[in-house]
């Protein structure tokens, strides 16, 4: 039992009632938070009101259970009527009604009528025009999630709470507070509502903190006084266990005198065994107490007869208790010729009160003047389980209220209770001071799911070792009849004042807040543009003082109203007459100006810009993409470049200069920003530097070695076989010369639309074999397989520039692989369902391959894959654009494969038309306007 319930069920009951009622409120006092028309609202103010009436008949615990039926159909009412005002408000009345109706009628249960209902609930309010939806949807979505909870098991009584119970209480709780943030929409726009809703929220806190104190102090009470009840109940029968000791003991007394037994045990007689059998019979001489077992020992201990038959005829005792019996203290008390009665323990977990009493040889056997002989032992016992528990006085089997158990240190043997679970604590440690300090230990503990006041009786042998307790176990029904009384108390006293409080409140509030009202609603018209609006405040008090400043400032702001509508138009003329783009901000750092170009630049409209942060509008980055903290975000002085990426075109590069607008008095009234298009200017400087850098670096690559050889043969006599090699080596030279200045011839020709491809017959077999041969010769180290070529028909190319496309194919296959490797030239032709073909000529190396990032940008002209001066691949950075120009004049594609680190492959797809002469084709010219086709890129998985 959890003295902590109480309040946390009042907080979350409470909480959501007076949530509920503001409902109820709002609906009839802000109209325009609520669904429009009239019936509507009066369904709309009827669910809430449904709703706190629910919440009331639970608070008051006249419905203890969430799911009893009358507060089950308060809240399914009033999610139903919700329901048919969120719909009556979006759809005709007769369908919003059919289909509130059929909410309502088709419903199975009464249990999941709230669920459904507040669920569908949710979802329409998440679907209206309501201020606040999310705010209501999500109050509604949490009211059902709670009711999904109390279905789960969270619905139970309030002094037995589990983990589900407080989960369900605590969404809940929170479905009351966003309820109270959907509100909050209404309340915050009235000074005096506002006053109202601090004093509930303070005046919960209070009553929540009073309960909860109240409550404790009652439970401590409570729980006190029912321990000590258990505390004198387990008294009083471990006084009853000890006359049973008493009765067994006699009873050992009785059998031990008999002379028969005498006789026979001193014979060590067979007969033994049926006289321990008669003896034990319900009808025997003992048979006005139950005894479970009988037995006959030698002196020595060893057990000569016994028997051990219980009333149905089965064995109390097994064979391997003997031994326990046979060792108790009682039965060696016995042998030292000490009559005994006790408690002790028979195997591991068998508790039995056991007489025991020495049996003498007869009379007359003994030697004239000499004590009596020990001949042996009688030892019998009960059996300490269920029935003799339900054999005590008090004890009734049917009254779950209260029970008894017998246990050991690690197990239930026996219990009048409907379940053993909870009997024995999880932590046995806790019954320390039973078992080692021989005291009565009284606790609350949770049995088979309920709570009950437990004593632990400890049960001790005559030597005062403690080997097992007997449990008295009491239903803390009391506890949970004063935590209802306590709650059902608090809940309808804190209600009536609450409302008595809200009440007083609202007329005081109103009467404080009357003057704040007036000049807030004269605030208002001068916002709207009425300067004539006045006050005159009778008061002296500071509102009266406020209202007299008030009028003064109205008077003085029409005056300069008048001027600065003079200025502004002349400064709006000379705003957009500036070339560069301008943006100015306020103190808050909103935009309050925004020129034409500043709208092409950021490429917002300064409709949707004025009156928004700046930083939202100038979305300017670095290279890298990372968003720049500009000087006009924090009003200051600053110079900044970055890019502009607009959706509808390419990003710009911009240069930005930033500066506060100075009043004077130190603290700036804004900040301008002057905006500057560098997107041209750095365009043309970067092409000018990569050209300059790489036919530089491409240059000197020929010249070195023309020069050194040539200057080598001029100053001295070179053997004819060196002199070969010289040549050759200039000879290569000057053809790499040549053939960098005919791309820049041809390509400078292609931009400037002068290169006309002559498109003629032609066999790429042929073409490419000396292609192959060269570049064999060229780069021994990289072996060219040709495959396709033989079966492919001639084609209608320039029979100029097609080889040069794939000739710088092959020389970027054999840069970029600079370990040597096996360079695959294959060709064949498509076709596709409807015959049409194309030709795919395709160069593959096994190089250093391109990343992701670097594809994109490969055909673009100057452009390197590492463009730094110690860069380890040569180039101008024009070749792929080259080819790519050569192709497209051709109405063809280039495509790209690549893995990094295992190679790359270039695709040149010439279309049909390329495999037939066309002697009356019209011929293409390539130009910088020409519509250029995609690039097809691709990647192989893994990259």
């Amino acid at each position: 039992m959890e003295a902590f319930a109480v309040p946390f069920h009042f907080a979350t009951t409470f909480m959501v009632t007076v949530a509920a009622a503001a409902g109820v409120w709002m609906t009839v006092a802000r109209p325009r938070f609520a669904p429009s028309g009239r019936f509507t609202r009066i369904f709309f103010g009827s669910g809430w009101a449904f709703l706190a009436l629910g919440e009331v008949l639970h608070g008051s615990l006249i419905a203890e259970s969430e799911l009893a039926a009358s507060a089950a159909a308060m809240r399914s009412g009033a999610y139903a009527l919700i329901v048919a005002a969120l719909l009556w408000s979006r759809a005709p009345k007769k369908a919003a009604v059919t289909t509130a109706n059929q909410v309502a009628v088709t419903q199975p249960t009464a249990a999941f009528m709230p669920v459904f209902l507040s669920l569908v609930a949710s979802w329409y309010a998440l679907r209206s025009s309501l201020t606040g939806r999310a705010q209501l949807s999500l109050a509604l979505g949490l009211y059902g999630a709670s009711e999904i909870l109390f279905g789960l098991g969270g619905a139970t009584n309030i002094g037995t709470p589990g983990a589900m119970w407080y989960l369900a209480h605590l969404v809940r709780l929170a479905g009351g507070i966003a309820t109270a943030k959907w509100l909050w929409e209404a309340l915050r726009t009235a000074i005096q509502i506002r006053f109202v809703a601090a004093f509930v929220a303070l005046l919960l806190l209070i009553v929540v903190g009073i309960s909860s104190s109240l409550t404790q102090v009652f439970t401590a009470n409570v729980s006190e006084e029912a321990l000590d009840q258990a505390r004198a109940r387990g008294e009083n029968q471990r006084l009853l266990s000890s006359n049973t000791e008493e009765v067994m003991a006699s009873n050992a007394k009785i059998v031990a005198d008999l002379d028969e037994v005498r006789s026979l045990v001193a014979q060590r007689s067979p007969e033994l065994t049926t006289i321990a059998q008669t003896l034990q019979r319900p009808e025997g001489l003992l048979g006005l107490s139950r005894i479970d077992f009988l037995a006959f020992l030698d002196p020595t201990g060893a057990i000569l007869a016994r028997s051990a038959i219980d009333r149905e005829g089965g064995e109390t005792l097994h064979p391997h208790d003997d031994i326990s019996l046979a060792g108790s203290g009682v039965v060696q008390s016995a042998l030292q010729q000490i009559q005994a009665g006790s408690i002790d323990l028979i195997g591991e977990n068998k508790l039995a009160v056991i007489g025991a009493h020495p049996v003498l040889a007869p009379r007359g056997t003994e030697p004239p003047g000499s004590p009596p002989q020990l001949a042996g032992a009688v030892a019998l016992g009960r059996i300490l389980d269920h029935d003799y528990l339900l054999g005590l006085p008090g004890v009734d089997p049917e009254n779950d209220e209260e029970g008894l158990s017998l246990i050991t240190r690690d197990a239930v043997i026996a219990t009048t209770l409907p379940s053993p679970f909870g009997v024995l604590p999880e932590d046995t440690t806790a019954l320390r001071p039973v078992f080692e300090g021989g005291r009565i230990y009284a606790t609350e503990s949770e049995i088979a799911g309920f709570p009950y006041f437990s004593a632990y009786v400890p049960l001790q042998r005559r030597d005062g070792v403690v080997v097992g307790s007997l449990v008295v176990s009491q239903r803390s029904s009391v506890l949970e009849e004063t935590q209802r009384d306590v709650g059902r108390t608090l809940f309808l006293t804190a209600l009536l004042a609450g409302a008595i409080a809200i009440g007083l409140s609202y007329f005081s509030g109103g009467r404080i807040t009357r003057p704040i009202r007036d000049l807030t609603a004269a605030a208002q018209r001068v916002r709207e543009g009425d300067l004539e609006v006045r006050l005159r405040p009778q008061s002296e008090d500071e509102v009266g003082i406020l209202g007299a400043a008030f009028d003064d400032m109205t008077s003085s702001l029409k005056d300069l109203t008048d001027d600065l509508r003079e200025t502004a138009g002349q400064l709006e003329t000379i705003l957009q007459s500036i070339v560069d783009g301008v943006v100015a901000v306020d103190t808050d750092a909103n935009v309050i100006a925004f020129n034409r170009e500043a709208e092409r630049i950021l490429g917002v409209s300064s409709e949707s810009a004025m009156g928004r942060p700046v930083s939202e509008v100038m979305k300017i980055t670095d290279e890298q993409g990372e968003p720049l903290d500009l000087p006009i975000f924090h009003l200051e002085t600053g110079r900044a470049r970055g890019v502009v990426a607009i959706d509808a075109g390419p990003a710009l590069h911009v240069g930005i200069t930033a500066a506060p607008i100075d009043a004077g008095g130190g603290e700036p009234l804004g900040a301008v920003a002057v905006i500057r298009d560098l997107t041209p200017e750095i365009e043309v400087e970067r092409m000018k530097t990569n050209f300059l850098s790489n036919i530089s670096h491409e240059l000197r690559t020929p010249l070195t070695p023309i020069k050194g050889y040539t200057d080598v043969l001029r100053r001295k006599e070179v053997p004819r076989k060196e002199a070969v090699v010289f040549l050759d080596s200039i000879s290569e030279s000057v053809g790499r010369l040549e053939r960098i200045v005919n791309m820049l011839v041809d390509f400078s020709a292609m931009e400037a639309g002068r290169l006309v491809p002559r498109k003629t017959e032609l066999d790429l077999d042929r073409v490419t074999k000396a292609l192959v041969g060269k570049w064999t010769k060229m780069s021994p180290k990289h072996p060219i397989d040709r495959k396709g070529f033989s079966k492919l028909p001639t084609v209608n190319a320039d029979e100029k520039l097609l080889p040069a496309a794939i000739e710088e194919l092959l020389d970027n296959a054999v840069k970029f692989t600079p370990a040597g490797g096996k360079i695959t030239l294959a060709a064949h032709v498509e076709r596709d369902k409807n015959g049409s073909g194309t030709v795919r000529l395709s160069v593959t190396d096994r190089g250093i391959g391109i990343s992701d990032e670097d594809l994109p940008g490969i055909f673009e002209d100057f452009q390197q894959l590492d463009p730094s001066a110690t860069r380890e691949f040569g180039g101008l950075g024009l070749g792929l654009a080259y080819v790519r120009r050569i192709v497209e004049a051709h109405d063809g594609t280039l495509e790209v494969t690549s893995n990094p680190g295992k190679g790359s492959t270039f695709t040149l797809v010439l279309p049909q038309a390329a495999l037939a002469v066309s002697k009356g084709a019209a011929r293409s010219r390539v130009s910088r306007k020409t519509a250029r086709k995609p690039i097809r890129r691709k990647t192989k998985s893994g990259r």
